[in-house]
């Protein structure tokens, strides 16, 4: 569990899928610890749950984190499920566009039931993998491409074309 101020961050697990329960705004501190969260239960295999009961708001670094975490989770052959977005922090991501890319539940349990019933490792899940060679970045997909996982796609073609421009700067990956 991650504290900074009255925000914090749990994660429990469900069988395969782990539950990641941020509260507060979700910006900052918070924001990294999602982020930082997400990518490593996607890095282990897991499936994952992002229980927002608990988020009061979304900041600009929360929308990072949520697309991060979502492109993390996809590119290990699943997906990142939101549960329990308040009617707020739903019209945040509706505004950035980001709620057509992410899958949105009611509850945690009906995240969990639509895990129960797509079985272990949705297979239908789109798959990216990006490497960068001399001269050109390349992606590469498997697994279903619509109208969720385009979006998705959309950002991981921007953010490796910015390392990649970065990169090219001699910066780091930090464009200027």
């Amino acid at each position: 569990m991650t504290m900074a101020g009255d925000r914090t961050t749990a994660a429990g697990r469900e069988g395969t899928v782990v539950i990641l329960s941020p509260s507060g705004r979700l910006d900052g501190d918070i924001a990294w610890a999602v982020e930082g969260g997400l990518s490593a239960i996607a890095g282990r295999g897991h499936r994952a749950v992002l229980d927002c009961a608990g988020i009061v708001d979304i900041g600009p670094a929360g929308l990072r984190a949520l697309l991060v975490g979502a492109i993390a989770c996809l590119c290990e052959g699943n997906e990142l499920v939101l549960a329990a977005l308040r009617p707020g922090c739903r019209a945040v991501l509706a505004a950035d566009g980001l709620q057509a890319a992410l899958k949105c539940q009611d509850t945690v349990e009906a995240a969990l039931d639509a895990y129960a019933r797509s079985g272990p490792g949705d297979g239908n899940a789109m798959r990216i993998s990006v490497r960068q060679e001399p001269g050109a970045v390349v992606l590469s997909l498997s697994g279903r491409l619509d109208a969720t996982t385009a979006p998705v796609l959309m950002n991981a073609i921007s953010g490796a074309l910015e390392h990649s421009r970065g990169s090219a700067n001699g910066n780091g990956g930090m464009t200027q």
